[in-house]
């Protein structure tokens, strides 16, 4: 268990046990990479899952975000992996 769970229904999130807040963006995000667990995302899928394929920003968006949301999960921040080059993956439980 990786000790962040996602309340679906309220669009709540908890590190161990503890609420934290994450805007939706953020949630929608780290709810994608949890779902694909061991799978590395590339920004391009992460924007058009996360944004919609009409977003017309900069793929360095999900960087930004990813960021703020490893600020937010303190310890379990090292659980969203990045592949250089590539994306971003949620590490499969050890």
């Amino acid at each position: 268990e990786s000790g962040i769970r996602l309340d679906l229904k309220t669009r709540q999130t908890f590190v161990d046990d503890k609420e934290i807040k994450l805007p939706l963006k953020d949630f929608n995000l780290l709810l994608l990479l949890m779902q694909n667990k061991g799978a590395v995302l590339s920004r391009d899928v992460i924007l058009s899952k996360v944004w919609g394929w009409d977003f017309d920003g900069d793929d360095r968006t999900v960087d930004t975000h990813i960021k703020r949301i490893r600020k937010v999960l303190g310890d379990k921040a090292r659980l969203i992996v990045t592949t250089s080059g590539v994306g971003y993956s949620f590490k499969k439980e050890e």
